[in-house]
């Protein structure tokens, strides 16, 4: 069931979006992540709602907004929606470069029309609220945008599954991402909680994904001299499945470089493909195996 901390709405209208997909990030955070991790970098919530079918709402009052995760029944544990209202909302940590604040005009230069807009009414006497609407994209995506006054007032994104997800994992698709840095687009090829190895010492995200990609030892891993981001095609090895003891099964993919084996391996979570571990082996580490 979706929660929505908007008040009620009636149905206005529906248009066509070609520019509607799926945006697992907002406010730096990825959906899927671990909320205690999210918790580290956040503090405490300011109030934490519970609903009677199980889903929880975890409110963090930040520097002129708020930011509310939601939890599901079934994983309790990780993040299955984001919403941000207010002001202050630094432009890197909102969705694909809206704010709120924004106009409705740029929501559509970005996104497109909205598939559906509904008009806001009063929950007590369901009397319209001037100036208020809700734009949706939940039809091909997985948010949506409150309007008021022309301006956006508060976003979410939703956990969605992928209509036409891919078979499997493309090669190139993280490393091309790498090479322009775009971090909201990194964060969307990624897991939740992704695992980064070099020569068997592992670290990975115990705060937002957005600051574990700004962090030093991360940046170092991905971008630093023979980091990952210096693959091509060209250094593609070979790729095969994968299985877990205890989980779903996977897609190991390997490239070589210098010497220095590079392994990703990606699970199928929710319909997509995601990077689950990226773990980078050099010829010494090998040969003490």
């Amino acid at each position: 069931m979706m929660k929505q901390f908007f008040i009620i709405f009636l149905f206005l209208g529906s248009l066509s979006s070609t520019f509607a997909k799926n945006y697992y990030s907002l406010y730096g955070i990825r959906i899927d992540q671990s909320l205690k991790h999210t918790q580290a970098e956040l503090g405490d919530p300011s109030k934490v709602h519970s609903f009677e079918d199980g889903y929880q709402a975890f409110f963090f009052k930040k520097d002129g907004h708020i930011l509310v995760l939601e939890t599901e029944p079934f994983q309790p544990d990780r993040i299955w929606s984001i919403q941000i209202e207010g002001a202050n909302v630094p432009v890197e940590r909102g969705l694909n470069g809206v704010i709120p604040g924004d106009t409705r005009a740029k929501v559509i230069e970005v996104f497109g029309p909205p598939e559906k807009e509904r008009k806001a009414t009063n929950s007590l006497d369901n009397k319209e609220i001037p100036g208020t609407s809700l734009m949706t994209y939940y039809e091909n995506g997985n948010f949506s945008f409150e309007i008021k006054n022309d301006k956006v007032s508060s976003i979410k994104i939703v956990l969605r599954l992928e209509k036409d997800p891919k078979e499997l994992p493309d090669p190139m698709d993280f490393i091309s991402v790498l090479k322009t840095k775009n971090e909201s687009e990194m964060i969307r090829l990624m897991a939740g909680d992704p695992v980064f190895s070099q020569d068997g010492k592992s670290f990975y995200p115990q705060e937002s994904m957005l600051s574990f990609l700004r962090k030093k030892e991360t940046v170092d891993f991905l971008f630093g001299k023979e980091g990952v981001s210096e693959l091509t095609g060209r250094d593609l090895f070979n790729s095969n499945m994968r299985f877990f003891e205890n989980g779903p099964f996977g897609w190991a993919i390997r490239y070589t470089k210098n010497r220095k084996v590079f392994e990703f391996v990606y699970v199928k979570l929710y319909e997509e493909w995601v990077l689950w571990e990226i773990n980078t082996f050099s010829p010494e580490f090998e040969m003490k195996k």
